[in-house]
Parts: C-alpha cells; sequence; structure tokens
C-alpha cells in the first residue's frame, strides 16, 4: 500500500522539490478537494477520475455483539468514481 508520505517521496524526486514544500503541496490539494466536497460541489480530475458526496439514507443494521437492530442516520459518504482513461492504464 503506498500512502501519504510514499507519494510525498515519489513526488519530490520527481519534480526536484524538497519534501518539505512537496509536503505542502500535497497537503494543500487533499484540503482543497476535501474543502470543495464539503461546499457540495464535485471534484472532477481529468484522465484520473471525480471524486463527489453522495447522501445515504438511514438503513437497520444489526449489532454482531449483541444481534440487536439499529438504525443508522442518514450520513454524508465520499465516493469515487474513475476515469476511463485510468481504468484503462490500471487493465493494460
Amino acid at each position: 500500500m503506498v500512502n501519504k508520505q510514499d507519494i510525498v517521496n515519489l513526488l519530490s524526486e520527481e519534480i526536484a522539490m524538497s519534501k518539505e514544500e512537496t509536503n505542502k503541496v500535497v497537503d494543500k490539494l487533499f484540503e482543497i478537494i476535501l474543502e470543495q466536497l464539503n461546499n457540495g460541489e464535485e471534484v472532477k480530475v481529468v484522465g484520473f477520475g471525480k471524486f463527489m458526496v453522495k447522501q445515504r439514507l438511514p438503513r437497520n443494521v444489526i449489532n454482531p455483539a449483541n444481534k440487536e437492530v439499529m438504525t443508522l442516520p442518514k450520513q454524508k459518504a465520499i465516493t469515487f468514481r474513475p476515469a476511463k482513461q485510468a481504468k484503462t492504464f490500471v487493465n493494460k
């Protein structure tokens, strides 16, 4: 699995920028994406995919510890739909 620090290290090497500056750029990128999603906007990165927020309806679930039925309230969830180019690249 690749984590954020791995991304920072790889990007830093690719663009010849210090790791500290690259880390700031990556942090800011994630911050901007989350802010836009929080404002109800979709974030589309051409050739990569689209991030969006979907509303999940309330639903009943079973607590596995005591088999009690509980109702989860409606909630928002971040979803991602990969672009066709990304799917094609992964399936080479």
